[in-house]
């Protein structure tokens, strides 16, 4: 779970800033810390002030075999950007943080993975569509 803020230099890649996330040991993968990377990367957008964010967990490219079923891995993240909103939002109506001005999160998946990184997304959020 260490992080490095990055600012990209001018022209590198499409973004402001760029935010890595140390997942550890890659035998000690586990949905828990899939969930706690989700939460700690909209805490970080939150605290940042950025409108919007795009994330791609990128556990395939590391060559990262997953025993998770498919939806798995983008529902625990969700279900961890869940309660990263959740719990800034308590925040903000307590007066204890500024308002949230995060309004839009992408998740960056190739094709194979999009209907199932929808899918777990979906199922984290609680929507029907």
């Amino acid at each position: 779970m260490e992080t490095l803020l990055i600012t990209p230099c001018l022209n590198q890649i499409p973004a402001r800033l760029l935010l890595l996330i140390g997942l550890g040991d890659p035998e000690k993968l586990s949905l828990d810390l899939l969930e706690s990377v989700g939460y700690a990367i909209t805490m970080e957008a939150i605290k940042l002030k950025v409108t919007d964010f795009c994330f791609a967990p990128s556990l395939k490219d590391a060559g990262i075999t997953l025993s998770f079923g498919k939806t798995s891995v983008s529902k625990a993240l969700g279900q961890g950007i869940v309660k990263a909103l959740k719990a800034s939002a308590v925040l903000v109506q307590k007066n204890l943080a500024q308002p949230i001005l995060l309004t839009k999160i992408n998740l960056l998946a190739g094709q194979p993975q999009a209907v199932y990184g929808h899918e777990g997304l979906r199922q984290a959020f609680g929507k029907e569509d």
